[in-house]
């Protein structure tokens, strides 16, 4: 019961950042949403601390699907690598592809 609990607050945390995240910063969704400057701004001075919390809580996702046996594969697999391409993606664009 424990590590279910754990394993879901570890998804929300990294699923909500990693939204985040690709919405304020990503350029693709900007076309489709409109990112409010103060959260553009918010989420690049606290990007390195965000981004930590986020791939903390993928990390607890995963301690507790492979270690305890939390949740069905069919939910862990999907959402961990849609976490990863949401904090990836943007990471990479923000810091290799508009670098000058």
């Amino acid at each position: 019961m424990l590590s279910e609990g754990l394993f879901w607050l570890g998804f929300i945390v990294s699923a909500v950042i990693g939204f985040v995240y690709f919405r304020d910063l990503g350029d693709v969704t900007q076309i489709v949403i409109k990112a409010r400057r103060e959260n553009m701004i918010r989420f690049i001075r606290n990007e390195y601390r965000l981004l930590g919390l986020g791939i903390a809580g993928l990390i607890l996702m995963a301690v507790m699907h492979i270690a305890f046996g939390a949740s069905s594969p069919w939910v862990f697999w999907p959402a961990a690598i849609v976490i990863v391409v949401l904090l990836g993606f943007t990471w990479v664009w923000v810091h290799v592809g508009m670098r000058n």
